[in-house]
């Protein structure tokens, strides 16, 4: 039988994954994604401690860095672009961009779409390890909102607040903004903001305040925090 050179098998579920003609590795990682999540996850926290490591790895070589010239990496670089200036994952796309891309560097690699997402969650998990660092053994105060777009689509965000001991300087951390599946219910808004809270390691312990708008849902829910917090 002829090799089906298109195709890859799958240790996980012992099936074939289509590799694509061009191989590539980014059409392996959509079917983790969907099918292997645990594995992909876990996956995205051993490349985040790997980084994390290279980077306290950086002071032991501080004595020769001014003597260095270094170049930041054009994927990290646009990622960084990206979040900061709230681009769509299409704008890697976009003929006008490469070209952009390809006057700078003719090098430049062509990112798609689907490592343009991977490149995202990797730099999620970073930052996610960062914060909990951050926060972790700290008093905090949540603020939490919920509104509709002009597309009728409701979103919910969580904010978490803490003051620096040693310079009492306020930090804020945005630890979720996302889309609701459900309903705009007081419940339904404490199981968003709760699912921060864990994703980050936090609990109500170490809750000092809890600030919402006088809007009649986001009261309900302020109560409801209230009472999770004696409970907790």
């Amino acid at each position: 039988m002829e090799e089906k050179k298109e195709f890859a098998f799958c240790d996980l579920c012992m099936k074939e994954v289509y590799y694509s003609k061009d191989y590539s590795t980014s059409m392996l990682i959509r079917p983790m994604k969907r099918h292997h999540k645990d594995v992909y996850k876990h996956d995205l926290e051993a490349k985040a401690e790997e980084k994390l490591a290279e980077e306290g790895k950086g002071d032991a070589q501080r004595s020769i860095k001014p003597f260095l010239v270094t170049c930041p990496r054009f994927e990290q670089s646009l990622i960084t672009w990206m979040i900061s200036t709230y681009q769509p994952l299409c704008c890697c796309e976009e003929k006008s961009f490469r070209e952009m891309c390809f006057s700078l560097n003719k090098t430049c690699p062509i990112l798609s779409r689907e490592r343009i997402q991977t490149l995202l969650n990797e730099e999620y998990t970073i930052t996610q390890k960062k914060i909990k660092v951050i926060l972790k053994g700290k008093y905090f105060s949540i603020t939490s909102d919920g509104w509709t777009s002009f597309a009728n689509m409701g979103y919910v965000t969580c904010t978490a607040h803490f003051i620096n001991q040693e310079t009492w300087t306020l930090h804020s951390i945005v630890m979720g903004l996302f889309e609701k599946t459900g309903g705009s219910t007081a419940d339904e808004v404490i199981d968003y903001c709760e699912r921060q809270l864990t994703l980050f390691a936090l609990s109500y312990h170490e809750a000092v305040s809890i600030v919402t708008d006088t809007e009649p849902t986001m009261i309900a829910a302020g109560q409801i925090f209230v009472q999770q917090s004696l409970k907790g």
